[in-house]
């Protein structure tokens, strides 16, 4: 049982980021969010990731739990570094945001090649992705789903007065990031039941390795549709509609929270600029 706790589900434990309300969270998550993707230097992604750090720490989570969870992603990270990494001309290239300079190159087929400068450049957006999922995780780590709801209706409340319908927008969310651990869930379920049966994909030609996940990724997509299609007539069994529901209303952010919000974020800024 390797993995109790799928990638993103509520952990319930008693910790200041836990009590905390939801809306400052994600208040939080989205400037940082922005942050991350603004900043240009190892030193000031360092700073960021400090912070990530201090937080899982403060929440009382190992870091190996939100590390582990980017496996869902490492497809994506993986292509992150290739693309960066790879140079149709090893000759005529620049320095990239994330890289440091080094000269170091390393032609494959004519001008086509790596350089380590690009490498460490690849490295370096991966590693922004990764933060941007780690701030997430512990959003969804540390908020279940009804705080979730409220603090979202709470944030987006105003826009009612332009006819945005609000409910079905938090809703939709919340349901979205609930349905990460879902798929992750699925995704580690229809594995270990094809290993169960023999199937190898961990060695072998690339072709066979691809075809072996493709045994894996249409089950995991055929099933994410059935329980899509469940959760969609278990709303209409329960009559859902846009109408105001009192149990999802978030509560209002005092002067004290907004304080420590703005404090928040001018640290994070102040991250960004310094770097």
């Amino acid at each position: 049982m390797a993995h109790q706790v799928a990638f993103g589900s509520y952990i319930a434990k008693e910790s200041f980021v836990h009590n905390a309300k939801t809306q400052i969270k994600i208040i939080l998550v989205c400037v940082f969010s922005v942050c991350v993707l603004f900043v240009d230097t190892w030193t000031g992604l360092g700073a960021l990731a400090l912070l990530v750090l201090v937080s899982y720490l403060a929440a009382h989570l190992p870091l190996k739990r939100a590390l582990g969870g980017l496996a869902p992603i490492g497809f994506i990270l993986l292509c992150t570094v290739i693309a960066h990494a790879f140079c149709a001309n090893v000759f005529e290239t620049q320095t990239q945001v994330g890289g440091v300079g080094l000269d170091a190159k390393y032609a494959i087929w004519g001008t086509f090649g790596i350089t380590a400068d690009g490498l460490l450049a690849g490295l370096f957006f991966a590693a922004r992705i990764g933060l941007v999922g780690m701030a997430c995780s512990l959003l969804t780590f540390t908020s279940d789903n009804s705080r979730i709801l409220g603090a979202i209706d709470a944030l987006i409340a105003p826009l009612q007065k332009i006819q945005v319908p609000v409910r079905d927008v938090s809703t939709v969310v919340a349901m979205s990031l609930r349905f990460v651990p879902t798929i992750t869930s699925e995704i580690y379920s229809v594995r270990d039941a094809q290993l169960a049966r023999g199937l190898n994909l961990d060695s072998g030609a690339m072709s066979a390795r691809v075809h072996g996940w493709s045994t894996v990724f249409i089950p995991v997509v055929v099933r994410l549709f059935l329980k899509a299609n469940k959760l969609a007539r278990a709303m209409d069994a329960r009559c859902y509609d846009s109408g105001a529901l009192s149990c999802r209303k978030g509560e209002a952010l005092t002067a004290k929270e907004w304080l420590f919000v703005a404090g928040a974020i001018a640290i994070m800024v102040l991250v960004d600029v310094l770097a």
